[in-house]
C-alpha cells in the first residue's frame, strides 16, 4: 500500500513537471511568433484594385484610408509636371496599389493660353475626370494621367498643334478606360458635368493660399514639401519607420519646404500672387522651341496669338501684385471655358 502511494505521488510530480515544461515551451513559442510577426508582418489581404473617385475639384486616386495622403497640383501642358510624373509615376502607382499612398490630384489649367487650341489643359482635365468617374479605379485613372505626360504625347507649349478631343479619347481607349469615357471625351456629351474653369479657379486659390507659385506643387496635410529629383520626398512619405504622420512632427510635415524638381511659375494671367514667405528659388520652365524670349521678371505676360495687345501701364506694377489704383486694366486673359472655340490643333 505504501509503495503504491509513493508511486502515485511520483507520477503526479512527473505529470506536474511535464505540464510546467509544456506551458513554458508554449510561452516561448508564442513570444517568438509575436516577435517574428512584428519584425516581418504578414502581407495584407488582397483588397482588390485601389479605388478612385471624383470629389468636386479633386480626383482622389487611391484608398482614402491610405497611410499617406498628398495633394498634387498639375497642369497637363506643363513640361515640369511631365518630368515629375515620368520620374516617379511608376513608384507612386505601386504605393497607391499597396494602400500606402493616396493622391488627391488637383488639376489646374493656367497654361491654356500657351497651347495651340488655347484650351488643351482644360480639355485634358475634363478627360481625366471622365476616365476617373467612369472607371472608378486608381490603376486606370493614374494610367491615363501618366500617359498624358509621356514625352510622345504631351504637346509643347507654343507649338502649332496639340491634341484634339478625338485623340484624347483614343488615348483613353489605349490605356483600357471604359468605352463610355472615350465616347464622352470624343463627343463632349458629358462635358457639362465637369466645370473645368471652376475646378481650375478653386485649385489655384487653394494652391496660392498654401504658398504655391506654380506647378508641380505638392502638400501633405496642408504643408508644402520638397519634390526633390532623387525621390526622397516619396521615400519619406511612405516609410513605415515613423509611427506618426510627418505633419505631426514638424510644421512642414517633416519635409523641407520648396521645390527642387523643375518648376513652372504662375504668370500674371493666372491671378495668383506670390507668398510673402521666402521659398528656395525655383527653376523657370524653358521657353518652347521657336517661342519668343520670355519677358523680364515683373513684366506683363505676352498676349496669346490673336488677342489684342494690352494697354501699357504708366509704371511697372510689383511682381504678380494687383495694378496700382488708377492704372489701366490689362487685357483679359483668354477665357478658360470647358468648351472653347476650336483652335488650330482641332
Amino acid at each position: 500500500m505504501r509503495g503504491s502511494v509513493v508511486s502515485q505521488r511520483g507520477l503526479a510530480q512527473n505529470l506536474a513537471r511535464w505540464c510546467g515544461l509544456a506551458v513554458a515551451f508554449a510561452l516561448i513559442v508564442a513570444s517568438f511568433c509575436a516577435v517574428r510577426s512584428a519584425a516581418d508582418p504578414e502581407p495584407p489581404a488582397d483588397l482588390g484594385p485601389a479605388p478612385a473617385a471624383v470629389l468636386e475639384e479633386v480626383l482622389q486616386i487611391g484608398d482614402p484610408e491610405a497611410l499617406r495622403p498628398i495633394d498634387l497640383y498639375l497642369d497637363f501642358i506643363d513640361p515640369n509636371c511631365a518630368t515629375l510624373i515620368q520620374l516617379f509615376g511608376e513608384e507612386m502607382r505601386k504605393q497607391i496599389e499597396a494602400r500606402k499612398l493616396v493622391v488627391n490630384l488637383r488639376l489646374v489649367s493656367y497654361l491654356d493660353p500657351y497651347s495651340a487650341s488655347a484650351s488643351y489643359s482644360s480639355r485634358a482635365l475634363i478627360a481625366a475626370y471622365l476616365v476617373t468617374g467612369e472607371s472608378q479605379t486608381a490603376d486606370m485613372a493614374w494610367k491615363f494621367v501618366r500617359r498624358l505626360f509621356d514625352k510622345d504625347i504631351q504637346p509643347h507649349q507654343g507649338a502649332l498643334k496639340d491634341l484634339t478631343d478625338q485623340e484624347l479619347a483614343d488615348i483613353a481607349r489605349q490605356v483600357g478606360a471604359p468605352e463610355s469615357a472615350a465616347q464622352f471625351i470624343a463627343t463632349g456629351q458629358d462635358r457639362e458635368n465637369v466645370d473645368s474653369h471652376q475646378i481650375h479657379l478653386r485649385n489655384m486659390a487653394r494652391m496660392s493660399g498654401q504658398g504655391g507659385r506654380g506647378t508641380p506643387w505638392a502638400t501633405f496635410m496642408g504643408h508644402p514639401f520638397v519634390l526633390d529629383a532623387d525621390g526622397q520626398w516619396l521615400n519619406q512619405l511612405v516609410s513605415p519607420s515613423s509611427s506618426t504622420a510627418p505633419a505631426e512632427t514638424a510644421d512642414t510635415g517633416g519635409l523641407a519646404t520648396g521645390v527642387n524638381v523643375p518648376h513652372q511659375e504662375v504668370g500674371p494671367e493666372a491671378t495668383v500672387t506670390r507668398p510673402s514667405e521666402t521659398l528656395p528659388p525655383t527653376t523657370q520652365a524653358p521657353a518652347p522651341e521657336g517661342a519668343p524670349a520670355p519677358a523680364p521678371e515683373g513684366a506683363p505676360a505676352p498676349a496669346p496669338e490673336g488677342a489684342p495687345a494690352p494697354t501699357p501701364a504708366p509704371a511697372p506694377a510689383p511682381e504678380q501684385s494687383p495694378a496700382p489704383e488708377g492704372a489701366p486694366a490689362p487685357a483679359p486673359a483668354p477665357e478658360q471655358s470647358p468648351a472653347p472655340p476650336a483652335g488650330p490643333g482641332e
